[in-house]
């Protein structure tokens, strides 16, 4: 099998175990939602933030394996490898054990008015630490393409997660709700320790993990500062305005991760390959293919499926959580964004294969920037959670657009020619997002009230995505043909 069809078919099995795992977490979401309400539900929400900065006392040993495992694969080195990931996970088992425990002694040494929040963190204490073992288990299993077994896994993770969680909510609240959650993540990780067979025996080598920590070092900040990009709406609202509207605004959240659940897992299929291929040949040009097919095809997929996400959550979340309707025009104005994010997905994956984490670093850190300030003034100016979805939005595409950008720089001297990638990669998203903000806005005047709105936007929709579709399919049977005419030609030839 060509390594074309290899990353497609890791890609699907990926994406469609990822979409079966955002249905059961959408199911739950929504009961977990009606069960608890608004307000607890925002503090649970809240968890997700102490679970991912969690994340960083590894002091960067797991991104330092997550990239040199496959590197050293390249380069077959396969002694090296091992020792690699077995002080990694060594190191990981002792740093999550140090991470948890001090999440449990916080809560007797600061005072928390909200008593279910205080139980709710001590219980936290165990996802966080299996939460990291669980994690490094995946890194290697990623380097090795093993994605069929991550792909089951993940399915196996959220049947379990849901049962569990429902279950436990239903007894016990809030705090049932984070216990279900724990439980659910020592299960799955002692499984996938269990079934996966990798065997890697306890061993601390020093130097290997200083030469980690030096080179996951940057890859932590990289980490950081998007995992802070990425929460800064939410900081700035419980902040600000209420862990009530940290609810509302959950349902943004929630469409958003929906929407770039496939990007991720093309680029987590892709990022191995990038990284053996550059192990192996040191030459960044020989990345340029794989990037550029894999950037096109998610220009072209992006704004059909952003766009479906855009027309049917709205109705989903009107019918199934009226109590959350506020937070509908912000996961309207939140998708405006993703369109761009999911896009450039992969383009922070190949700066990093080809050492480039200072402008990445310098990237994240002008999007934080302009995600503080404009969320900071949408709330000043009243506008609310809405007011922040568009300016965490308006900074997901500055985000992108660079991040893209120092791609092209990398790979192609051409001015000309970087600008044309630009287009050809975002230029489907923007019309989308252009015409479909017209419709939300022109529909009530062609067709009276709600209705109008949605009708008009279902056949904009659907007019540019059947357009879309017809130029992808008009290029695939353009090379068809091309390739089938060249083969009759150098038959003719050689029969001459």
């Amino acid at each position: 099998m060509s390594n074309r069809k290899k990353l497609l078919t890791d890609s699907i099995w990926l994406s469609v175990a990822n979409y079966i795992a955002y249905g059961f977490a959408f199911a739950g979401g929504i009961l977990l939602r009606r069960m608890l309400g608004p307000s607890a539900y925002g503090t649970y929400h809240m968890l997700s933030i102490v679970e991912n900065y969690s994340g960083y006392t590894n002091v960067g040993v797991m991104r330092g394996a997550e990239k040199t495992v496959p590197f050293l694969t390249g380069k077959g080195e396969h002694d090296s490898k091992e020792r690699v990931a077995r002080s990694a996970v060594s190191f990981v088992l002792i740093t999550s054990l140090i991470a948890g425990v001090l999440c449990f002694l916080s809560t007797f040494v600061f005072s928390f008015e909200n008593v279910a929040f205080k139980t709710s963190l001590r219980i936290f204490s165990i996802a966080i630490i299996f939460k990291q073992i669980y994690n490094i288990l995946l890194v290697l299993l990623r380097a090795e393409k093993r994605f069929v077994f991550v792909s089951k896994n993940t399915i196996h993770a959220s049947v379990v997660g849901l049962v569990l969680t429902l279950g436990l909510t239903l007894l016990y609240s809030l705090p049932g709700c984070v216990l279900g959650y724990s439980l659910a993540l020592v299960w799955i990780t002692v499984y996938t320790a269990a079934r996966s067979g990798i065997h890697v025996g306890w061993i601390l080598d020093f130097a290997v993990i200083w030469d980690l920590i030096k080179k996951g070092m940057r890859l932590m900040v990289v980490t950081f500062l998007y995992t802070t990009f990425t929460g800064m709406d939410r900081l700035l609202i419980v902040g600000m305005v209420g862990t009530a509207d940290v609810g509302y605004y959950s349902i943004a959240v929630m469409a958003f991760s929906l929407g770039l659940a496939l990007p991720s897992q093309v680029g987590m299929a892709l990022w191995p390959r990038l990284l053996e291929t550059y192990g192996r040949t040191r030459d960044r040009h020989a990345l340029r293919r794989p990037f550029e097919e894999t950037t096109k095809m998610l220009g072209m997929a992006t704004p059909v499926y952003v766009g479906m996400i855009y027309l049917v959550l709205p109705t989903l979340v009107t019918f199934l959580l009226p109590k959350y309707v506020e937070g509908m025009d912000a996961l309207r104005l939140m998708l405006f964004g993703l369109a761009f994010a999911s896009v450039s997905n992969v383009g922070g994956q190949l700066l990093i294969t080809i050492d480039m984490e200072r402008y990445l670093i310098g990237v994240r850190i002008v999007s934080i920037t302009v995600c503080a300030g404009l969320d900071y003034a949408a709330i000043k100016l009243g506008y609310g959670i809405n007011g922040v979805a568009l300016g965490t939005s308006v900074a997901y595409c500055v985000d992108s657009l660079l991040v893209q950008w120092g791609c092209m720089v990398a790979l192609e001297p051409s001015w000309t020619k970087r600008v044309s990638f630009m287009g050809r990669d975002f230029g489907p998203s923007t019309v989308f997002a252009a015409v479909l903000a017209g419709a939300y806005f022109v529909g009530p005047r062609v067709v009276p009230g709600a209705f109008g709105r949605e009708t008009v936007s279902w056949l904009c929709y659907l007019v540019l995505a059947a357009s879309l579709l017809w130029l992808a399919l008009k290029n695939v049977l353009i090379r068809e043909v091309a390739a089938s005419a060249g083969a009759w030609v150098r038959a003719r030839l050689s029969n001459g």
